[in-house]
């Protein structure tokens, strides 16, 4: 049996249809919406899971108070004793370019490292650390790695290819991106194929169950707080790392390609600054540390900041107290790759539109 519709019955089953399928894409993507919300939710959830149980395991008064007691103190002498010249900053000045600066900074970083342990070890009554061979390998290999990192002149023959002093700067600032992929990548996957074999990856780089949902809700919360501390005067003094009039000064490309480039390996430079702090200090050092791994990592990792703005050295204390916790309870580190890459990316951002429009 055939029904005959009249133009109008017609028209209002087109609508109705019409109606209906968007009602019905709308209801879908509310679901996919809702789904990936509870997603998101979860994974920030198994985060903060991570803190619960490692506060628990590893928190003892005594030794947070005292933790707290050396960054304050020594945060507030770097840069009230030296307001102008911070202590990095003497370093360089007097040592950088002899080898004497390699000791220099092996001691400048080791000391803070061996003090914060030694108060893990003495609150905690795990003293038999210090009796480890494995221990004293890896400690002195990652902080010889840091002292060499924080050292390396060498890259500043690549401002011998250049055919005049502007392009030598440029060259030089280039290819210091690359120190960290030579002396921290290089050897640590030398020290991991030799004597560190039990390590399923390259101390946490992998992409293997990484889920990278919460941290990019963490750089979402902290494109506001980048943006406030970028209206600082001494954020608009450090940043942009390479000033656009200094990226002028190679003439035989437009400065936009050359800030690109230069961004590019700056960018790129984080991944082995997780490498050494997160993945060695931490996922590496917590086959003989354990839990004991992380605040001895955020130490030194203040100290690396502290040539940067006072703003910028007590956001790593926290950033590196965050990250190392996450680090050592997922075994992977990308996700700190990720928060570290987008802040500085953001930073570099910001620092370049002021630049601009100032």
């Amino acid at each position: 049996m055939h029904f005959l519709l009249s133009s109008s019955e017609k028209l209002f089953i087109e609508k109705l249809s019409f109606l209906i399928k968007h009602v019905n894409n709308f209801v879908i993507k509310i679901y996919l919406a809702s789904n990936m919300w509870q997603e998101y939710t979860q994974a920030f959830k198994d985060i903060l899971a991570y803190f619960k149980k490692h506060v628990k395991e590893e928190y003892h008064p005594g030794y947070y108070a005292s933790f707290v007691v050396i960054v304050i103190a020594t945060i507030a002498a770097n840069y009230l004793l030296f307001p102008k010249h911070t202590v990095e900053t003497w370093i360089t000045n007097n040592y950088y370019g002899r080898e004497l600066c390699i000791l220099i900074y092996l001691v400048f970083y080791g000391i803070p490292y061996y003090l914060v342990l030694g108060l893990y070890a003495w609150f905690h009554k795990e003293n038999q650390v210090f009796k480890s061979r494995e221990f004293w390998v890896k400690s002195l290999l990652g902080l010889l790695l840091l002292s060499v990192d924080a050292s390396f002149y060498y890259y500043r023959y690549a401002g011998n290819l250049a055919s005049y002093s502007g392009e030598a700067y440029v060259f030089r600032k280039i290819a210091g991106t690359f120190i960290s992929f030579i002396v921290i990548w290089i050897p640590l996957l030398i020290f991991k194929k030799w004597r560190d074999k039990k390590q399923p990856s390259l101390y946490g780089l992998s992409w293997k169950g990484f889920n990278y949902r919460p941290y990019l809700l963490m750089l979402l919360i902290m494109v506001p707080v980048v943006l406030a501390a970028s209206f600082t005067q001494d954020f608009i003094d450090y940043y942009p790392t390479l000033k656009p009039r200094n990226a002028g000064l190679l003439k035989t490309i437009p400065i936009w390609l050359t800030m690109t480039i230069y961004e590019f390996f700056y960018l790129v430079d984080f991944l082995w600054t997780e490498l050494i702090f997160r993945g060695f200090l931490v996922i590496g050092m917590a086959a003989v540390l354990g839990r004991g791994a992380v605040l001895p990592m955020v130490i030194i990792y203040a100290f690396r900041h502290f040539a940067k703005p006072l703003g910028e050295t007590i956001g790593s204390v926290f950033g590196g107290y965050i990250l190392g916790v996450i680090a050592l309870r997922s075994k992977n580190i990308m996700g700190g790759v990720m928060i570290h890459m987008g802040i500085a990316f953001l930073m570099e951002i910001f620092a370049i539109f002021h630049y601009i429009f100032r």
